[in-house]
């Protein structure tokens, strides 16, 4: 049986962040992509998602796919990651 994950809150987040703005556009903890979904199919020239756990970025990996070189996924536990390579 597949993982599965309900995002919760996708519309309050995308409320707050409005991926229609476009940009570039960080999930820390990107899962199983719901979340980096909405934000890509919302409008996000961009996405770069980080997770920690090999196995999660394999299905997000499946998951976004069909957004090409739009999404950018990195293994990596994002605390040490961000304090290593700030994004500006």
């Amino acid at each position: 049986m597949e993982p599965t994950h309900v995002p919760v809150l996708v519309d309050e987040v995308r409320a707050l962040l409005q991926p229609e703005r476009g940009g570039t556009f960080v999930d820390c903890t990107v899962g199983l992509g719901g979340h980096a979904r909405m934000l890509i199919e919302g409008g996000a020239t961009r996405l770069i998602g980080i997770d920690r756990d090999t196995d999660a970025l394999a299905l997000a990996r499946a998951e976004l796919s069909s957004f090409g070189d739009r999404v950018t996924l990195v293994h990596a536990d994002w605390s040490t990651t961000l304090h290593k390579n700030p994004l500006r």
